[in-house]
């Protein structure tokens, strides 16, 4: 493995809901799944309009997206 990365987020991401009041939840790993390759930076924009428009904008909570990636044998982490 060329990085470990570490997503975390606040119920407001996981707890987002559709029109039809599905959870965010459910579609999270799908979610995560298309992260992969991409910057922390990226990862965090990503998840960021995947529960925007999953939630068509209607928050019912603050979202707070974390996601650090780290590589073996380096000394820096990247956070987004």
């Amino acid at each position: 493995m060329s990085q470990d990365t570490w997503p975390n987020g606040s119920d407001g991401v996981t707890e987002a809901r559709s029109p039809d009041q599905r959870y965010f939840e459910d579609y999270l790993a799908d979610g995560l799944a298309g992260t992969a390759g991409r910057s922390a930076p990226q990862a965090v924009r990503t998840i960021q309009d995947l529960v925007s428009r999953f939630s068509q904008d209607n928050l019912r909570d603050d979202m707070t997206i974390l996601v650090a990636r780290v590589r073996p044998g380096d000394q820096d982490v990247s956070i987004g």
